[in-house]
């Protein structure tokens, strides 16, 4: 039997030219496990444009960086990835490969463990490692959680809960890591899918984590019947709708909406809260979104302390009219 190097692997996504918003705690947890180990943390960067990224992978604690900088890499494509990645841990033989419960995880991981024959745990939320790999992961939608182990002889891969990384540490200022160019004829990789072109999610439907706008809804909407307008401008902007604990306990929107340290944290690049007050529980969902803009009637609200633009105004009289002036714009019917 050929044996597992000690070593960490992590698969890293690249968006709009930097790394994603969970991407720093993904490395922070992999450093983790790598300690534990007694191994390396390598990061995997596939696509044409990743040379800017190599400092920031540095900076936060990576050892190693394999990158494919091939055009054809330009694009996700799962049989190409799935080849690629296979040979690549055939050949280092890494203890655990990472990555996060995304998208893109969801739909790669599967793929990669079939063509490796490795065991694969999906949406983690605590990894262990000792002599073995020790995962936990929710079941029940939530009620439960399984611990399942992974004995040592392997590679195992997973994909982690965003929601359950650590924060960022700052890694040794002298810490650089090493780059290992990914030699490989993309090209000449079989395929069975053509992929034409690539859609985006509907934002009424997209997972509240994913989305890149988000308009998210407190007690301050008063009666149930408003929120019908927040509902108008969320599908005029292309946002998807979220919403505090009251917000969601009311049945105005879903669990699966809830924003805050008892629901979901967000990593939009642009978060609209529309009167909510800014309760520690709350602001903890939205610590990794982009620019942050709150709208409340109340000047003294915790809110303001925690966001990039403040507006003190009544959100029902506001947003019809915000909405409105949007359409006319769009419309080509007025200034």
């Amino acid at each position: 039997m050929v044996t597992c190097s000690n070593d960490v692997w992590l698969l890293l996504e690249a968006e709009e030219g930097g790394l994603g918003a969970f991407a720093d705690g993904l490395i922070c947890e992999g450093r983790r496990l790598a300690d534990a180990l007694r191994g390396e943390l390598a990061a995997v960067l596939l696509g044409p444009d990743t040379g800017e990224l190599e400092e920031a992978l540095a900076e936060c604690g990576a050892d190693r960086l394999y990158r494919g900088r091939d055009a054809g890499l330009a694009d996700y494509h799962p049989e190409i990835y799935a080849s690629l990645l296979g040979e690549l841990v055939r050949e280092h033989r890494p203890r655990l490969f990472l990555t996060l419960d995304s998208a893109r995880g969801a739909d790669l991981m599967p793929r990669l463990a079939a063509t490796i024959g490795a065991p694969l745990v999906m949406n983690c939320t605590n990894i262990e490692a000792g002599e073995e790999i020790e995962f936990t992961k929710p079941v029940q939608s939530g009620r439960l959680h399984a611990v399942m182990t992974a004995p040592a002889g392997g590679t195992s891969l997973a994909t982690l809960n965003a929601e359950y990384l650590p924060e960022a540490a700052t890694a040794a200022p002298s810490q650089i890591a090493r780059v290992c160019d990914i030699e490989a004829d993309v090209s000449a990789i079989a395929t069975r899918l053509d992929i034409t072109s690539y859609l985006k999610a509907d934002p009424k439907t997209v997972d509240i984590r994913e989305a890149e706008i988000v308009v998210a809804v407190g007690n301050g909407i008063g009666a149930r019947e408003n929120f019908a307008a927040f509902e108008r401008f969320a599908e005029l902007i292309g946002a998807a709708l979220g919403g505090s604990r009251p917000v969601i306990d009311s049945g105005i929107l879903p669990h699966e909406r809830q924003i805050g340290q008892t629901g979901r944290a967000i990593s939009a690049r642009l978060a609209i809260l529309c009167g909510i007050s800014g309760s520690e529980y709350f602001t903890k969902g939205i610590e990794r979104a982009g620019t942050k803009v709150a709208i409340n009637s109340d000047r003294e609200a915790p809110i303001f302390k925690d966001i990039d633009l403040g507006i003190h105004a009544d959100i029902n009289a506001l947003i019809p009219k915000l909405t409105a002036h949007i359409k006319r714009g769009t419309e080509g019917g007025g200034r």
